[in-house]
């Protein structure tokens, strides 16, 4: 009986690696070393199984790729490809009319990496402009599905991808906005700040 479980975890890894890598050959690039590490297992001497994926409650719809140990790095990229592709794409470049662009947008390399972060913990709704285009959507709170790290590791991600190249941000920053703001629901970005020329 251990052994069909285990043997259904590696499956049920395996195919999730399939899905990242399936998504990451059709943004027509390879994928990084980080990855291709989603979804492997390791088999312990006991033939214990380690996957690298977290569980969730049954009632999300978001995917958390947990690294081990605590003082472990943590994967932006590979948190971004589970959490944000499906609406920003793995390209950066979001879907016209639905969903804005990440790469070249001014509010995401802006200094102003509070308004990032309080964005990507609380979310955003109502219109925003980015590079010329007005969106009307609804943006995916994550203040209570990713921590501190793992928020400011996506940010970090975000702002040196594609043609992006803006300074990290540090998990500290994401704390600060967490006091800041406690509980609260989605933003509109004028109470944010507009950021002139996006």
């Amino acid at each position: 009986m251990k052994q069909v479980r285990q043997a259904l975890i590696l499956l049920i890894v395996s195919l999730t690696a399939l899905v990242v890598a399936s998504a990451c050959k059709r943004a027509e690039r390879p994928l990084a070393s980080s990855e291709a590490r989603i979804g492997q297992v390791a088999q312990g001497d006991n033939g214990s199984v380690e996957p690298t994926l977290v569980t969730l409650p049954a009632d999300s719809h978001l995917l958390a790729v947990a690294p081990k140990g605590a003082d472990a790095p943590v994967d932006g990229a590979a948190l971004f490809v589970a959490n944000c592709s499906a609406c920003h794409q793995v390209t950066g470049d979001g879907v016209p009319g639905a969903f804005p662009p990440l790469n070249g947008s001014a509010y995401v390399v802006s200094d102003n990496t509070e308004r990032l972060v309080s964005i990507m913990l609380h979310g955003l709704q109502g219109p925003i402009t980015v590079k010329g285009t007005t969106y009307a959507g609804m943006m995916t709170p994550f203040a209570a599905v990713l921590n501190d790290k793992e928020v400011a590791a996506v940010a970090t991600y975000i702002r040196s991808s594609w043609t992006n190249s803006a300074s990290a941000v540090a998990p500290e920053t994401v704390e600060k906005m967490r006091v800041k703001w406690g509980q609260r629901g989605a933003f509109t970005i004028s109470e944010l700040g507009e950021e002139p020329g996006a």
